[in-house]
């Protein structure tokens, strides 16, 4: 049952990734042109940890890092000793603010609200990809007010040309 558990996990980072591949061939961009920033590092969210061993989000940038121009991470539960090889590690909001407003896809991998301010949507560019599994957005119609591609673990949302 645990591995079994375990697999369905690690598909869930296929699925988004599926989804990523959808808003690039609609966007018509190449992986190495883009920035990913990865949002909620740590393995979980609730309760808040520092702990990144067996991370999803270790293992999406894992599978990304040498195919994207650059990845990004948060988290603000992190201490400022973490080093991630090859992960621009963001350290504070500020920061962060002007890396959301550069990256072309955005994952948001742990259920932490910390790491989401309360204008998090006010930084997004428009047609960035979002992708948001534990629904932190699910009560906004994102598509539209703020014309993202939006995708949670059961659809991706975006805009028809």
């Amino acid at each position: 049952m645990i591995n079994y558990s375990r697999e369905v996990n690690n598909s869930q980072i296929d699925f988004m990734l599926n989804h990523l591949e959808t808003f690039l061939t609609n966007k018509e961009y190449k992986h190495q042109d883009i920035h990913v920033l990865i949002i909620g590092l740590a393995f979980k969210g609730i309760p808040q940890t520092n702990d990144i061993r067996g991370s999803n989000s270790i293992d999406l940038f894992n599978k990304i890092k040498n195919k994207v121009k650059r990845v990004s991470g948060f988290d603000l539960a992190l201490n400022s000793k973490t080093n991630i090889e090859g992960l621009n590690l963001v350290k504070d909001f500020d920061s962060l603010k002007e890396i959301i407003g550069s990256a072309h896809a955005i994952f948001i991998m742990n259920n932490n609200p910390n790491n989401i301010s309360n204008d998090f949507l006010n930084w997004i560019r428009p047609q960035t990809f979002i992708s948001d599994p534990w629904c932190f957005f699910r009560n906004f119609d994102l598509v539209r007010t703020h014309n993202i591609y939006y995708s949670n673990l059961g659809k991706l949302y975006f805009k028809k040309k």
